[in-house]
């Protein structure tokens, strides 16, 4: 049974904190890489803005406390549109799993970037990139098509277009930046071909030049529109309440105790004490604001069969249990 349920209505400070953590973390990694020389000043990209410490470092951690709050925005949404959209709209409920595997997938992708730098483990790098911007395009996209499947009873027309734009802008940009960095990447070699510079600096003499500051910029503009894809929930999560019900796992007769005593036991002399009664008990939980629940032992009469009926009266002359009787009184209790 449970001991207690709390209410919270501040969900919506998860898609404002996932902002301000992924805003803090590009401008930090940004100005300390430039300011140490080790990318170029004009549109590096982020990958390698953030692939040296201590500019790593900092990206890592904000990166990854970045995709907690990301796994627990996108099942919040999950849960929304389980609890809101009725059983028979079927392919509204499909598509709202499909939301749920493609942001989960780019979540973990987003861990992949801010675990393995490029200048370290290269392919595992690529690898959770392309599962972060691939995979949330199209949870974007999945989340645009519900949101005008909703339209008009649970959202508004510019809600649904601006989340389309977000979306539009999400793919053109991912599809620019990676074809025109492989533009970059064969001109590049045409210009280098002995690999004696690194790519981290780039200038208007090398090939390639124009094509990757469209790409860096490209990168950019994508993982910006992602966040505020991601801010458009914050106006319906703070419409949700999450309950917290705190319970407790079943237990002997003997070792039932109150909510209250589990939460903070009072400091009593055995003589102060008073007995353990279902109204008691349940009079000390409600001055505490919680649910009530059943006190240390049963009364023996709920019971039936002369085994059950002997076993709850052994176990009111338990330690843990006290009893209207002189005898129990003048226990110890724990």
């Amino acid at each position: 049974m449970p001991c207690g349920i709390h209410r919270y209505n501040y969900l919506g400070i998860l898609p404002i904190a996932m902002l301000a953590l992924s805003i803090t973390m590009l401008v930090s990694a940004y100005i300390v890489a430039v300011t140490r020389g080790d990318v170029a000043f004009l549109f590096p990209y982020i990958s390698d803005a953030a692939s040296t410490a201590p500019q790593s470092c900092i990206f890592g951690q904000l990166l990854n406390m970045t995709a907690l709050i990301v796994f627990a925005g996108v099942f919040v949404r999950f849960r929304q549109l389980t609890s809101l959209v009725p059983p028979y709209y079927v392919k509204i409920k499909g598509m709202n799993i499909w939301g749920l595997v493609f942001g989960w997938i780019s979540a973990f992708g987003m861990t992949l970037v801010a675990n393995f730098q490029d200048s370290n483990v290269l392919i595992v790098h690529l690898i959770g990139a392309f599962l972060l911007f691939v995979m949330g395009t199209g949870y974007c996209l999945i989340h645009t098509l519900i949101s005008y499947k909703l339209y008009p009873q649970y959202n508004t027309m510019r809600l649904c277009r601006l989340r389309l734009v977000i979306t539009m802008v999400t793919a053109v940009s991912m599809f620019i930046s990676i074809a025109t960095g492989v533009v970059a990447e064969m001109l590049w070699y045409q210009t280098h071909g002995d690999h004696s510079r690194s790519q981290v600096h780039w200038s208007p003499e090398d090939g390639g030049y124009v094509p990757h500051l469209i790409s860096a910029f490209s990168e950019w503009v994508m993982s910006i529109s992602l966040m505020v894809f991601y801010l458009t929930y914050t106006k319906e999560f703070f419409n949700l309440q999450l309950h917290v019900t705190v319970s407790q796992c079943d237990l002997p007769d003997a070792l039932w105790i109150t909510c209250r005593e589990v939460l903070s036991p009072p400091i009593r002399t055995p003589s102060s004490r008073p007995a353990c009664s279902r109204a008691v008990a349940e009079g000390e939980v409600a001055e505490e604001g919680v649910v009530g629940r059943p006190c240390c032992h049963r009364d023996s009469r709920e019971s039936s069969g002369s085994n059950q009926t002997n076993s709850l009266q052994q176990s009111e002359n338990s330690p843990l249990c006290g009893s209207t009787s002189a005898t129990s009184k003048s226990g110890m209790f724990v």
